[in-house]
């Protein structure tokens, strides 16, 4: 039985925190604040963009306040590829739910400093319905990561099979309005 919960978790792991957020043990040893700071340095450098005060207030931009669907496709795609990076550097390994346990909160963390980075970005107006889609999705797989660690805690098997189900269901949902508007990027979850 131990041997098919692990199955299970590895998969729903990988899907759900979509290396979203999984992280592995000898990760890059960077903490989530410092995570988060690069997620938002790497879109700033990406955009041109002058950098940001503490405070997230822009100090200066050479992007327009109402950018191409082009322009605006790329900067969402960097953002996501440089959370991508992040996530797969965290190098996760996992055999037990309290291996997942621990990773959960690292990669919550490293998704949330992403999401953070992405919903200050905004979509043209033709992109702006499947681009609220995207976030909707990535949200919806953030939480459903931390409950799986919550569920690999309370060692609930049942619980964390149809959480699989329900993730994987928003994953392909996420990845269609990604790939079909060109964020081939963040149609990806990270670490996968």
């Amino acid at each position: 039985m131990k041997h098919s919960r692990t199955h299970i978790w590895l998969p729903a792991l990988t899907l759900i925190a979509l290396a979203l957020f999984t992280t592995g043990c000898g990760g890059s040893g960077k903490s989530s604040s410092s995570q988060a700071n690069a997620v938002t340095t790497s879109s700033s450098a990406a955009t041109g963009s002058a950098s940001t005060t503490p405070g997230g207030e822009a100090t200066g931009s050479a992007v327009s306040s109402a950018p191409t669907s082009v322009a605006f496709v790329a900067h969402a795609n960097t953002v996501c590829a440089y959370l991508h990076r992040v996530l797969i550097d965290q190098k996760d390994s996992f055999r037990t739910p309290q291996d997942i346990a621990g990773i959960v909160p690292r990669r919550v963390a490293a998704e949330q400093a992403g999401i953070a980075t992405l919903v200050k970005l905004t979509p043209p107006a033709a992109l702006a319905t499947a681009w609220q889609q995207i976030l909707a999705a990535r949200r919806q797989l953030l939480e459903d990561t931390a409950k799986l660690g919550q569920l690999a805690r309370a060692k609930n098997a049942a619980a964390e099979r149809q959480l699989f189900v329900t993730s994987n269901k928003t994953a392909r949902e996420m990845e269609l309005a990604a790939t079909h508007n060109g964020f081939s990027a963040c149609a990806q979850l990270g670490g996968t």
